[in-house]
């Protein structure tokens, strides 16, 4: 993961972004705990993992949320709907990935094109977490911030739009 980060830079946070979704499928995510600790010992920040997390989280919830907006029936929208909110506010993604995203997979395929999208912003403008929280991105640099709600925003929207477009009901 670090080769991939040092070797071709910003693509990296946007390879990271698209596939941790992938990652948490097969119980993977975990084995990234290292490397973000690695991070913080070399550099007193994490430039890839964790912000790739987050900005992948954000489109797990954006695409359970357009298949709330876009499904017709009532189970479908309630289990979409609960697990959006639960990945927005918590961070908790299984609910959206496993109920809603992996099961009727467009929604997944939109939210790995979306983190990859958002992820290649935030590697572009060198979003760095400089505490281990929700709110590591807060530092000296308010541009850092600035730039990480930048690019959950375009995570969110490319993932929002391509799965409201894509998105059926099944028969």
């Amino acid at each position: 993961v670090e080769t991939i980060y040092n070797n071709i830079g910003f693509l990296g946070v946007g390879v990271l972004s698209g596939l941790y979704p992938l990652l948490i499928l097969t119980g993977m995510h975990s084995t990234l705990a290292p490397v973000c600790i690695s991070c913080f010992t070399k550099f007193q920040y994490d430039p890839l993992i964790i912000p790739a997390c987050y900005i992948a989280n954000f489109g797990q919830a954006a695409a359970a949320a357009a298949v709330t907006l876009k499904s017709k029936n009532a189970d479908v929208k309630g289990i979409a709907g609960s697990s959006a909110l639960t990945a927005f506010l918590a961070g908790v993604t299984e609910p959206a990935l496993f109920g809603v995203n992996f099961r009727y997979r467009k929604p997944l395929i939109a939210s790995v094109i979306g983190g990859f999208v958002g992820g290649c912003y935030a590697g572009l403008m060198g979003c760095k977490l400089v505490a281990m929280s929700g709110l590591g991105f807060l530092s000296s640099d308010i541009m850092n911030f600035v730039n990480y709600v930048i690019a959950v925003v375009i995570a969110m929207v490319v993932t929002f739009a391509i799965t409201f477009v894509t998105f059926k009901d099944e028969a």
